[in-house]
């Protein structure tokens, strides 16, 4: 209690620099609150509290599949106009869950996020490919141990005048760069594939279609919520594009992807 429990960076296209969040757990009037603390303004730490559900995970034999024993976890989702902060230390199994305030600025950090790593190889990738169409720049990009993965729109005049989900359906929406492992950390011997992303309707529900462009061997993900969100874009995202992970207490990461007022929610391989 009134200590530091996590702390959270989170970068956006404007202000081009990262931002840090410190948590700390606070006891509220009636419970847990997190207290976020981000930028300093007239030489005090801006901060905002929010209510907090703390639930001990009990009952059975832990697993190894269980993440709580594998390492902390903290993910991102938007309801309404709120930014849900779910995770979990993994020393107590303890799992707490809240909203993360929409209006607090971060502490900026003094370095920039050096994205050339995962943009070089995506670039020359880019440039070599027999494509649909040209993409927006900079891409989304994702990173972390066991998958590097960058999207970049394309400029699909279908995608770029469309009204509803309908109208874009078998259209080619977003060129991919996907390095991944089975949960092992990556190593050079992984090597990038360039994947080309379209929604389909295979009855009962929305498919998300990804093709190698170089072997044509087509990939499903399935997906749990498709949405059109004209004018609804998540801070920060660049070039008409949203790439997020959220983690599960069960189960494997799930992606989110927006592309223009596309939005996809729970992204996962069948």
């Amino acid at each position: 209690m009134n200590r530091p429990v996590f702390l959270t960076i989170k970068h956006k296209s404007y202000p081009p620099r990262p931002q840090a969040y410190l948590g700390i757990l606070r006891q509220g009037t009636n419970g847990y609150e997190i207290e976020w603390y981000g930028q300093m303004e007239n030489g005090r730490r801006l901060s905002s509290r929010s209510p907090l559900e703390v639930e001990r995970l009990t009952g059975g034999t832990p697993t190894i599949a269980d993440p709580c024993l594998v390492r902390p976890l903290v993910s991102w989702k938007k309801w309404g106009n709120y930014y849900v902060f779910d995770g979990c230390m993994p020393i107590d199994r303890i799992h707490v869950s809240g909203t993360f305030p929409i209006d607090l600025p971060g502490h900026p950090l003094e370095r920039t996020l050096n994205a050339s790593p995962i943009e070089d190889p995506f670039r020359t990738l880019y440039n070599g490919l027999t494509k649909p169409f040209d993409v927006e720049w900079p891409p989304a990009l994702l990173m972390r141990e066991h998958v590097v993965l960058a999207i970049a729109p394309y400029r699909n005049p279908k995608l770029q005048n469309a009204r509803s989900i309908e109208e874009i359906l078998g259209e080619e929406l977003a060129l991919a760069y996907l390095r991944s492992t089975d949960g092992e950390r990556l190593t050079e011997r992984e090597k990038g594939r360039a994947l080309s992303l379209k929604l389909i309707w295979e009855d009962p529900k929305y498919t998300l279609v990804a093709r190698d462009l170089n072997t044509r061997e087509e990939i499903r993900f399935r997906i749990a919520e498709v949405s059109w969100c004209d004018g609804c874009w998540f801070p920060g995202m660049p070039s008409g594009i949203y790439l997020g992970i959220e983690d599960r207490l069960s189960g494997p990461p799930v992606l989110h992807l927006q592309v223009g007022p596309l939005l996809l929610q729970g992204i996962e391989k069948k």
